[in-house]
């Protein structure tokens, strides 16, 4: 996992990450979907409270935003907040996000092992 620089190789942990959802039935083939319909949540509220930041509406909470977030969709979070360039000046989400994205990462790593 780590390369010859003591650095962690992302790609190598996506690759095994990728791999052990395709070795398991049942229970981890539900994980994948949980994680991917989270994930795929969190983006479009991050995408609709920006949408609505920016045309003056009714927003979405930071609560949910977070709740989503820390129900599992962390990374669909960190890309909302990219592709959508929103809530990157928030503490909660620039620093909170980035460090629950990782450790959900690690645990689903561990969990997978």
């Amino acid at each position: 996992m780590l390369s010859d620089s003591g650095k962690v190789n992302l790609r190598q942990l996506l690759s095994q990450l990728t791999a052990a959802g395709h070795r398991f039935n049942g229970p981890v083939k539900l994980l994948w979907l949980y994680l991917l319909v989270i994930n795929l949540l969190t983006f479009i509220l991050f995408g609709v409270d920006k949408y609505k930041a920016v045309h003056g509406l009714w927003r979405i909470r930071e609560a949910v935003l977070l709740g989503f977030s820390l129900a599992g969709g962390s990374v669909g979070g960190l890309l909302g907040m990219w592709v959508f360039q929103h809530k990157t000046r928030v503490p909660q989400f620039c620093l909170g996000l980035p460090l629950l994205a990782l450790v959900q990462l690690v645990l689903l790593y561990l969990g997978l092992r």
